[in-house]
């Protein structure tokens, strides 16, 4: 079969991207060789899924080389051009888009035929666009980085005047802003990987920025002061002023910055909820609730393709049920449906609106909509199975009860998909169950060890809703 790097490449692309990477191949300015030009056109028979016998080595070979022996190299060389014109258009494309690195380049090149007055007239023009059309983000920083290096290294070489240490004073001012931006943009990833993963990382030069900041916060502008105050909620321990001011922050300079930096810098407001949430900070449910609501309304959570990512389309459902925000949550599984990926958009919708109405008591309803689903994502297979058992219990199906919590465990057993973490409490909660049906039944299990042995995991899944059918029995 073709190599897969190549098939798995020709696979992401749209219908769009296909017919551009055709006339890429097709221009003589790229590509002189007929061979691969009849390559392309034989294997695009097979899009968009490249999936046929057609597609191995020996079937390959006599379209390219008519009457002669297999060789299986010769054949090898034509497929690794070929490879090479793909990656070649990938990377022209990302060029295409960088409308400042062109520019740059155009510079440079007019530095490198000594042509003075045009790489001045274009200079001054290129300064004038950068200064007017500046933004708050990596790229605003790194491309102004890249314009003043460019601009001062070149004009000595040409002897223009204008190169003197003050524009060297530019470049070091750059170069520190856009470090600083960077440090503290990482250093806060740095902070929720160490938490995630419960072991140190060495944030080597970030005490030191934080403490210039602290008397010197207008640095970096408006992103830089906004990852300061971001680095300082995430970091502490004690109280929640930091995250207070941050939000402050947050709301005063967002008009300022670009959408991928403001996504991810709600995200740092988001994963602090999370935390304190998950200490049992009451007020954080609310609080996650609206900073996801933010997230979702500014669409600051759709990919480079305008897709909502299922993950946090889950995310957003399971946040606004927790803080009965029904109405809401309901709108929002109808209404965002359109921005899932096509072919996952049925079943996380019947997933999610399954979701809604276990919480909201509607189990009958949970039933008739998971009767017939089989979901591909792991996430949501453990997420179904918790509502039927939900479902099951609630209204009083000890039978089928039975049946799925025997099926789940060999299915937790089984899966190697599935962490250790999440299935010891999967586990612990069937086995938690089979004490509380046992005892329904009459068995020999006090209700008072029951409540003892729900304490005695430390990781149980639902453990809130078996907190409150434990103390519903009668003992």
């Amino acid at each position: 079969m073709l190599k897969s790097k190549t098939l798995s490449l020709l696979r992401s692309f749209s219908a769009w991207e296909r017919r551009h990477l055709w006339e890429y191949i097709k221009s003589p300015f790229f590509n002189k060789n007929e061979k691969l030009i009849h390559f392309c056109e034989h294997i695009y028979q097979y899009a968009p899924e490249f999936e046929h016998e057609e597609l191995k080595m020996e079937a390959l070979f006599p379209h390219f080389f008519p009457g002669e022996k297999y060789n299986h190299q010769k054949l090898r060389y034509l497929m690794s051009d070929f490879t090479k014109l793909l990656e070649g258009y990938l990377a022209y494309q990302k060029w295409q888009q960088d409308d400042i690195g062109k520019e740059l380049y155009l510079l440079e090149a007019c530095a490198e035929l000594k042509a003075t007055k045009v790489f001045e007239e274009k200079n001054r023009k290129l300064k004038q666009k950068l200064e007017k059309s500046f933004s708050h983000s990596h790229n605003g920083y790194a491309d102004r980085l890249r314009y003043l290096e460019l601009s001062y290294r070149e004009s000595v070489k040409l002897g223009i005047k204008t190169a003197d240490s003050w524009e060297v004073g530019d470049v070091v001012d750059a170069l520190d802003e856009l470090f600083l931006v960077n440090k503290l943009r990482y250093s806060c990833e740095l902070v929720n990987q160490s938490k995630v993963r419960n072991r140190p990382f060495d944030f080597f030069l970030t005490s030191e920025l934080v403490e210039k900041m602290e008397t010197e916060e207008e640095m970096g502008g408006a992103l830089g002061k906004l990852y300061f105050h971001a680095l300082k909620m995430l970091q502490s321990t004690e109280g929640h002023v930091y995250y207070d001011e941050f939000k402050r922050q947050l709301t005063a300079l967002e008009s300022e910055v670009e959408d991928r930096e403001l996504s991810d810098l709600y995200i740092c407001a988001l994963n602090y909820c999370i935390q304190q949430s998950n200490k049992g900070e009451g007020k954080f449910h609310q609080e996650l609730y609206e900073v996801y609501k933010i997230l979702i309304e500014k669409k600051l959570l759709l990919d480079d393709h305008g897709r909502l990512p299922l993950q946090h389309y889950k995310n957003m459902v399971t946040v606004g049920t927790r803080v009965q925000e029904f109405e809401w949550t309901q709108h929002f599984i109808e209404n965002y449906r359109q921005y899932l990926p096509k072919e996952e958009e049925e079943n996380a919708y019947t997933y999610n609106m399954a979701w809604l109405q276990t919480e909201q008591g509607n189990y009958r309803q949970v039933k008739r909509l998971l009767a017939f689903v089989e979901f591909p994502n792991i996430f949501y297979q453990l997420g179904s199975r918790l509502m039927l058992i939900r479902t099951y219990y609630e209204l009083e199906d000890f039978e089928d009860l039975s049946y799925l919590l025997n099926s789940f465990r060999m299915f937790l057993r089984r899966n190697r998909e599935i962490t250790d973490n999440r299935r010891t409490s999967y586990l612990n909660l069937i086995r938690i169950l089979i004490h509380m049906l046992r005892y329904r039944q009459g068995g020999k299990t006090t209700l008072e060890e029951l409540k003892d042995l729900l304490k005695s995991y430390p990781d149980v899944a639902a453990y809130t809703w078996l907190e409150e059918k434990i103390a519903e029995l009668n003992p």
